[in-house]
């Protein structure tokens, strides 16, 4: 029992010592470093927002010009939704969200500038609320370059730019 007595009276005043000593040190690097690195994060990621931004378009439901459905306002064809996309290759190709297409197989595409297309779902899986949309273009588009998820590591960040 002694022992014992004797390696809980030298164990919790060093935890205790070690435990302050931590804190103390986070709190010294929290107060100091902390707001220039969130700085630095947050310069890093908005320098990368505004590199991919060119690249983001959105995405609303595409209604065929007709004089009966805005004689009588029938709007049941609609899609639900609308929001945004990636263009990943230069002949127009989008990656969305199932969710945002579903049902149509038009879409309006706005572009960053302002620009409307009509893009055309070529697929969609709804177990990964994926979809591809292409658009057709006379100019370059502007296109992401996507990460390889297989090297992305529990932890790390990532980034993902919508409208």
């Amino acid at each position: 029992m002694k022992y014992l007595s004797i390696k809980d009276n030298f164990l919790l005043p060093s935890l205790m010592v070690v435990c302050s000593i931590m804190v103390s040190s986070s709190q010294v690097y929290a107060s100091s470093a902390g707001p220039a690195l969130l700085a630095d994060l947050e310069d890093a990621l908005v320098s990368l927002a505004d590199k991919v931004r060119p690249s983001v378009v959105s995405l609303s439901p595409y209604i065929a010009p007709s004089p009966s459905v805005r004689r009588q306002g029938d709007h049941s064809g609609m899609p639900a939704s609308a929001g945004s996309g990636v263009i990943i290759d230069g002949r127009g190709i989008i990656v969305t969200n199932n969710h945002v297409v579903r049902g149509s197989g038009k879409v309006k595409v706005t572009l960053l500038g302002g620009e409307e297309k009509i893009g055309t779902v070529l697929g969609t899986d709804e177990d990964t609320d994926i979809a591809v949309v292409q658009i057709d273009s006379e100019k370059p588009l502007s296109v992401a370059v996507l990460g390889d998820s297989f090297k992305l590591k529990v932890g790390q960040l990532v980034l993902a730019v919508g409208n």
